[in-house]
């Protein structure tokens, strides 16, 4: 949620709006890249989106 609301933005950026500790956002950011997702003009996309 809180990359929708940046639109773009650094780990930083993202554990400030989220209210998380910055280490969780590239563990999130690790584990969506193992399923396969990819980050793209600020929207998660899952392998099945085209």
């Amino acid at each position: 949620m809180a990359l929708r609301q940046l639109g773009t933005g650094s780990a930083r950026d993202i554990a400030r709006i989220a209210d998380v500790p910055r280490p969780r956002v590239y563990v999130t950011v690790e584990a969506l890249e193992e399923r396969a997702w990819s980050m793209s003009s600020g929207q998660i996309r899952s392998p099945t989106d085209q």
